[in-house]
This record gives structure tokens, C-alpha cells and sequence, in this order.
């Protein structure tokens, strides 16, 4: 059992992959591809790996949110983090952690495929 990331209510739900809970289906993502390998940021994702090993591209990640899909990843202290989209003015939109400090963002720190 995990916290889920969305509501603060408590789930079960399989770490292997997604598994549908209620009405919420949870993706938990553990590895990220980026555009560039120095210095990325959250807008250099085009690509994340899901624990089932099915690849999305976040614009597909982007969709899915928006159709109520929950994103999530275990940080480094092995804390539930939840994935969100932006959807900037200026410049396309792109994922990042809810917890993003507009600094770094602790997506980055997952493996790279």
C-alpha cells in the first residue's frame, strides 16, 4: 500500500505497471529520455519508460494527464512523486514534478534509456 500522490488517499495498487483504482489509472514512470545530455531541463524529456516497460512520448504523457491518467515516480528517498504537465505560452508544454522548484526538478534525476 502507497500513498497515492493524487487526493491523499491511500491505494493499493501494483508497482509493476499501472493498474486501474476506482475511476484513476496510476503510470508510474522509472527511466526518462532527454534531448541533450548536458545540463537538461524538464522540457528536454520527449520520452519516459513506464515500470510495465512500454515507452510514451510526453506529449502523449501530456495527453494522458489531462484525460485524468496519474503519473508518479519514487524520488531518491523513495517518496511518491506525482507528474504533472505545463502548459507555458511561449513554448510547447512539457512535464515536470508537481514538487517542481522552478530550479531543478527531481524527474531529472531518474535513470536515462
Amino acid at each position: 500500500m502507497i500513498k497515492s500522490p493524487d487526493l491523499n488517499v491511500l491505494y493499493y495498487f501494483s508497482i509493476k505497471g499501472s493498474e486501474k483504482v476506482g475511476k484513476e489509472m496510476f503510470e508510474r514512470i522509472t527511466a526518462i529520455r532527454v534531448r541533450r545530455s548536458k545540463q537538461p531541463v524538464v522540457d528536454d524529456i520527449f520520452e519516459i519508460r513506464l515500470a510495465n516497460e512500454e515507452v510514451q512520448s510526453t506529449n502523449y504523457v501530456i495527453q494522458s494527464l489531462e484525460l485524468g491518467v496519474v503519473y508518479y515516480f519514487y524520488n531518491q528517498s523513495g517518496s511518491v512523486i506525482k507528474v504533472i504537465a505545463r502548459h507555458p505560452i511561449y513554448k510547447n508544454p512539457y512535464i515536470c514534478s508537481e514538487e517542481n522548484d522552478g530550479v531543478s526538478d527531481e524527474l531529472l534525476v531518474l535513470p536515462r534509456f
